[in-house]
């Protein structure tokens, strides 16, 4: 499996850690140079401004682009490469030990998902009893699927790879540090954030294709805390105008076209309780 790391020119203390990381695990990877979203005329990006604001209720941060253009350049690698599955890791990734492992089992055996998020489980309700409770499960994995789930928030299926256990969901937790992709993925990502109006992080959601989405339960590959973001404060909120307001209701993004897709892949199975 091909790994690519996306990292800024300037960074060199954090690549020098995923490096080392990677170095010690025998992993050869390839580098993408991240973009700086301070260099980017915001007319050029991929991240509408305006509607941003009024989707996010706050103003795009330069590191917000420079993160969404770096990705988009990440996925054009893959294609370029065309290997069956990729990583794609951030450069503030903290890998575990046995991570090798896990990626040459899923290489060698995954049959079902496109997309897998590594480093985050978002809204589910993860915790190690639940796991537990799944691996040892024969008949009732269905009933402990169900608790994993929350609302909208649905886990729809599972495999195992080595250790770990990897839940098909309909929304996809909202973090980029560490994915693993297909080149059909990656298409369809390009083709559905060519002018977005929301954190690259949240494509996943809006990305047609009937793709399998998955993520890691629970994560296997974390952000490393000790890193500062940059990307800065996305916390702050601003107050609309009335106009903005009304306007925002007109156009917000809901991701319908994804839910559409996942309604015509599983049926009445995602429907909320």
């Amino acid at each position: 499996m091909r790994i690519f790391v996306i990292s800024l020119k300037q960074s060199t203390t954090r690549f020098d850690q995923i490096k080392n990381q990677l170095n010690a695990l025998g992993l050869p990877f390839t580098i993408v140079e991240a973009i700086d979203g301070n260099e980017i005329d915001s007319k050029k990006s991929c991240i509408d401004p305006f509607r941003f604001r009024l989707s996010q209720k706050r103003d795009c941060r330069a590191g917000e682009v420079g993160c969404a253009e770096s990705h988009r350049k990440a996925w054009k690698e893959v294609i370029k490469h065309s290997d069956q599955y990729s990583l794609i890791l951030e450069d503030d990734a903290f890998l575990p030990p046995k991570i090798d492992k896990f990626l040459k089992t899923f290489e060698e055996t995954n049959n079902i998902f496109d997309i897998v998020n590594l480093s985050s489980t978002g809204s589910y309700k993860i915790n190690n009893e639940r796991i537990q409770k799944l691996k040892n499960s024969i008949d009732n994995s269905r009933i402990c699927l169900k608790q994993f789930s929350t609302g909208w928030w649905k886990v729809l299926n599972y495999q195992s790879f080595a250790e770990n256990i990897i839940c098909e969901c309909n929304v996809m937790p909202n973090s980029m540090v560490a994915y693993i992709v297909t080149p059909q993925a990656c298409k369809a990502l390009l083709s559905s954030t060519k002018k977005i109006s929301y954190p690259i992080d949240y494509a996943f959601r809006h990305t047609r294709g009937r793709l399998c989405q998955g993520f890691s339960a629970p994560v296997i590959i974390s952000q490393n805390s000790e890193n500062v973001s940059t990307i800065g404060d996305r916390s702050r909120k601003i107050k609309l105008t009335l106009f903005e307001r009304v306007y925002a209701y007109c156009v917000k993004q809901r991701g319908i076209r994804r839910k559409i897709d996942l309604l015509l892949m599983y049926g009445l199975k995602i429907k909320k309780e």
